[in-house]
């Protein structure tokens, strides 16, 4: 675990792009919603390489769908693509947002095409944010919990978690819990089909949450 931002912020943004429909061998009678679309896909990685300052900012642009299209020699009349925006300050998230945007519709208009742009289409997650005192009270409870296997990340992951919910409404203490087997360093992660959980892990996570159960009270009774 860390003290402050442990997870990012993670929301969905949608565009759509508006062109012309022709057939394929006559692109000229048409306007090609594709090559606009990749266009703007390629840009929208220049958000984060060039136009936020990487001395303060970690951040996160990715398209993930791209659709188009219905046979080989048809340019469809539009294209669609989603992705994800990761951030640890609401400033830069902002600010993505507005970049965008910009991109995606002037990008498009280069191309005589449109552009609409949609963000949070699915909602939202805020950052997980660790209360500074807890994470540092209670390291001690994970330490002991895991014989001493235990460590403060350096960084915090983009990766993001509802829990960052609750810890907007009371301090909050996220952490992580290694589920490889033993002597195992590397493995695939949780969005790869070989992802696969070691259950001895559930032993450190029973005694990490009873830890913190008993000391967090125990704190608690001599202070009130």
């Amino acid at each position: 675990t860390k003290p402050g931002p442990i997870m990012a912020s993670a929301e969905a943004f949608r565009i759509i792009v508006e062109g012309k429909q022709t057939h394929g061998s006559r692109p000229w009678n048409g306007v090609d919603p594709i090559i606009a679309a990749s266009n703007i896909a390629t840009t929208l990685q220049t958000i984060v390489s060039r136009r936020l300052n990487l001395l303060d900012s970690q951040a996160v642009v990715t398209v993930g769908i791209m659709k188009a299209g219905t046979r080989n020699n048809i340019i469809p009349s539009s294209a669609f693509m989603e992705g994800t925006i990761r951030t640890f300050k609401d400033s830069y998230a902002d600010q993505i947002r507005d970049e965008i945007k910009l991109i995606a519709e002037n990008v498009a208009a280069a191309h005589h095409a449109t552009a609409k742009v949609e963000f949070k289409v699915y909602g939202g997650y805020p950052v997980t944010f660790n209360d500074e005192e807890l994470a540092t009270r209670y390291a001690s409870s994970l330490s002991n919990a895991s014989n001493g296997n235990y460590y403060e990340a350096k960084v915090p992951r983009t990766g993001a978690e509802d829990f960052s919910f609750f810890a907007q409404q009371v301090p909050g203490l996220f952490f992580f819990l290694g589920v490889n087997a033993p002597g195992v360093e590397e493995s695939p992660t949780n969005h790869s089909p070989y992802f696969y959980v070691d259950d001895s892990a559930l032993t450190n996570g029973l005694k990490a949450f009873i830890n913190l159960v008993e000391d967090f009270s125990d704190d608690y009774n001599k202070e009130n």
